[in-house]
C-alpha cells in the first residue's frame, strides 16, 4: 500500500493570528486544498470557521464547503466533528446526518460520551456509505477504541498537544504494533512534525500534515503555507523510499476498506 497524504490546512484553533496564510474563509479553505493536492495530498481535513474565525459545526458552512470542493478540487474532503469542549454528542451526529459526507472524522472520547449516539453515528455512517476516521489522543484511547464494536473504523492517531506539548519520534515507540494496517493514519503538533511522521510512516502508517498541528518548518522557522508543508513530507517520505498515494489510490482504498465492512 503507498503512503496517503492527507492535509489538515486550518484546525479549530489557529487563526490569521497565528500565521495570515491559514484559510478561514471558504474560498480559502479551497485555494488551500487545491495547493496541497498538487504538492502530494490526496484527502483534505477541513474545519469551517464562523465571521470571527471560530471553528463551527455548521452544516450550512460544510454544504458550502463541500460544493465548491467538489467543483473545483481533484481530491478527497474529510469534514471535521471536533467539539473543542463547545458541541455535544447530538452536534457532531448532526453534521454526518444533515451532510453525508464521503469522509468524516470524529473523536473517540468525545463522541463516546453518549453510547447511544455513538451507536448511531457508527451505525449511521456504514448505512450512508461515510468512511469514519476516529480520533485517539492516547494509547489507553486506542486499546479502548480497539476493544469496542466499532474498531474496523479508520484511525487517526494523535502525537502531542496545542501548546508546549511538542510531539517526539519516542512517542511512537508504544504504537508501532498498531500502526501496521492499512487503516492507521497518523498526524503531529510541533516542529518535529516531519520526523515524527516519517517514523510512523516507516511503521505503516499513513499521515496528515498541515497547519492544524504545526506552523513551522523542522529548523523553527514558519512555514510558507500548507502546501510547502505537504511538499516538505512528501519528500521525506520519498527518501525514506515511500511511494505516495494518488487521489485514485486514496479512493481505491476507501473502495476496499468500505467492502471489508
Amino acid at each position: 500500500m503507498k503512503t496517503i497524504i492527507m492535509a489538515a490546512p486550518n484546525g479549530a484553533r489557529h487563526n490569521k493570528a497565528d500565521h495570515p496564510k491559514l484559510p478561514v474563509t471558504i474560498n480559502e479553505t479551497i485555494e488551500a486544498s487545491q495547493a496541497c493536492l498538487a504538492a502530494g495530498a490526496s484527502i483534505v481535513h477541513a474545519h469551517v470557521r464562523d465571521r470571527e474565525q471560530r471553528h463551527v459545526l455548521d452544516v450550512g458552512l460544510y454544504r458550502e464547503l463541500m460544493q465548491a470542493f467538489n467543483q473545483s478540487c481533484h481530491g478527497v474532503l474529510q469534514l471535521t466533528t471536533e467539539a473543542v469542549g463547545r458541541y455535544s454528542p447530538q452536534a457532531q451526529f448532526e453534521v454526518l446526518s444533515a451532510c453525508q459526507p464521503e469522509m468524516i472524522s470524529v473523536a473517540y472520547r468525545e463522541i463516546s460520551q453518549d453510547s447511544a449516539i455513538t451507536k448511531r453515528f457508527y451505525g449511521l455512517a456504514q448505512e450512508q456509505k461515510t468512511h469514519v476516521q476516529t480520533i485517539v489522543y492516547s494509547l489507553e484511547d486506542l486499546q479502548t477504541f480497539c476493544a469496542s464494536e466499532y474498531a474496523s473504523s479508520h484511525v487517526l492517531v494523535v502525537f502531542g498537544r496545542y501548546g508546549a506539548m511538542r510531539a517526539s519520534v519516542d512517542d511512537v515507540l508504544p504504537f508501532i504494533p498498531y500502526l501496521n494496517s492499512e487503516n492507521a493514519f497518523c498526524c503531529a503538533f510541533g516542529d518535529r512534525e516531519q520526523a515524527v511522521l516519517t517514523m510512523a510512516a516507516n511503521a505503516g502508517a499513513h499521515c496528515r500534515v498541515g497547519f492544524e498541528n504545526n506552523l513551522k518548518t523542522a529548523n523553527g522557522g514558519l512555514a510558507a503555507d500548507n502546501a510547502a508543508q505537504v511538499a516538505s513530507l512528501a519528500a521525506s517520505l520519498r527518501t525514506a523510499d515511500h511511494d505516495i498515494a494518488t487521489v485514485q489510490d486514496a479512493r481505491d482504498w476507501l473502495a476496499a476498506s468500505l467492502n471489508s465492512v
